[in-house]
């Protein structure tokens, strides 16, 4: 059997029963609204501190229920009754643990551009990459010596043996043609420090073998020069692949123009599909061009910019029906087909050559670099003002 309270313990345990029993009076006494288990937080428009019951799986909120009962209403209760609930309330919520995540949520902190300047910077840092570079060397030939000596690793690789190996390789691959361009990301530092970083790749393997890790710098040069090469073709491709953005751009912004408010989403759906579809047929013949080619990948945007102006050339034909009225979306997919088959096509004819053309040599000397806001106007030929060239250009 349990043990029954006795003397005080009674005495408290008899007053909670009849608080708990009796909410109404241990509201008047005690000025706790609604008894003294009945206080919770609500989340809701009628504040928090309510009361509130449970009927049928609904609840009422107790400033919504006028039915009567007067117990429940704020108005009866003391002034001290809203002071006990806020207290309890600000205890349930001192006890919420928020974590970093949560609470970093609306916190209007200025943001740290510092790292990003960072990296910018050391992109363009030429002086910092090739004391990078030399420090590899340095550091790696004495680690791998077999003697421990590093007198034993001595070369002839200096900074100004490697600085005038990059100049020579810059001038070669022709990569002062992109710095001419105005407006462009290609900065004559830039594409430096983009050499020597291809550089870092592989001059590591020179290091390797029975010759007591000593680098000469012949091999060297040799590396800095194929990669003078490789970073042309990867920045013709780069530039190539944004101006084929910005035309597409310039299509899709004068089509929605020309065709009114375009508030019709058929056909903002229907833009990537129809130049997909032009692409298709216009290229038709020249996928075995792009892929033999070693400036395949360049060719294809060269050939994408070149289409999509034409298209944009001729957006009255393409929106313009045969009665003068808005063409609908399948009469702008005819249209386009007849136009990729055609005059599109043979302006990319005359600016790349024909599909049959498999010569290195010659695709070279057809794939030139472009600025980027340079366009395509009839019969396939680029246009370009003097505002798109600095002032060392020889355009």
């Amino acid at each position: 059997m349990v043990p029954l309270p006795r003397g005080r313990h009674a005495a408290l345990v008899g007053a909670l029963a009849v608080m708990m029993l009796l909410p109404a009076e241990s509201q008047a006494q005690f000025g706790i609204p609604g008894g003294l288990f009945n206080i919770r937080p609500h989340f809701g428009p009628g504040g928090y501190g309510g009361g509130g019951n449970r009927n049928g799986g609904r609840r009422h909120s107790s400033r919504g229920d006028n039915s009567g009962n007067s117990n429940n209403t704020p108005s009866s209760a003391p002034a001290t009754s809203y002071a006990l609930a806020r207290g309890a309330s600000d205890t349930v919520f001192k006890g919420i643990v928020v974590s970093k995540g949560l609470g970093a949520v609306g916190v209007e902190d200025a943001i740290d551009t510092s790292k990003h300047d960072l990296v910018r910077e050391t992109q363009r840092d030429y002086t910092a990459a090739i004391k990078s570079l030399l420090t590899m060397i340095d550091n790696t030939s004495k680690n791998r010596n077999r003697q421990g000596d590093s007198s034993l690793a001595q070369g002839d690789v200096t900074q100004h043996a490697i600085d005038r190996a990059v100049t020579q390789a810059y001038e070669t691959a022709s990569l002062g043609t992109f710095e001419q361009f105005v407006g462009e990301q290609w900065t004559n530092e830039r594409l430096r420090v983009a050499i020597l970083d291809k550089t870092t790749t592989e001059v590591p393997g020179l290091l390797v073998g029975n010759n007591f890790s000593r680098v000469e710098m012949a091999p060297i040069q040799d590396i800095i020069s194929r990669a003078g090469q490789s970073i042309y073709k990867r920045t013709l491709e780069t530039s190539e692949l944004i101006a084929v953005n910005q035309a597409t751009a310039r299509f899709t912004r004068a089509l929605f123009e020309m065709h009114g408010p375009s508030a019709n989403a058929d056909l903002r759906a229907g833009v990537e599909e129809l130049l997909l579809a032009a692409s298709r047929v216009a290229f038709k013949e020249y996928e075995e061009r792009f892929v033999r080619s070693d400036l395949g990948v360049v060719m294809r945007y060269r050939a994408e910019r070149i289409l999509v102006d034409c298209l944009t050339g001729n957006l009255d034909e393409i929106t313009t029906s045969p009665d003068k009225s808005k063409a609908t979306r399948v009469q702008m997919q005819d249209k386009v087909s007849e136009l990729s088959r055609g005059e599109c096509r043979n302006w990319v004819v005359n600016a790349i050559g024909q599909p049959t053309q498999m010569d290195a040599k010659a695709d070279k000397e057809l794939i030139k670099p472009l600025p980027e806001r340079a366009v395509w106007i009839a019969p396939g030929v680029a246009k370009t003002d003097a505002s798109m060239f600095s002032r060392v250009s020889q355009q």
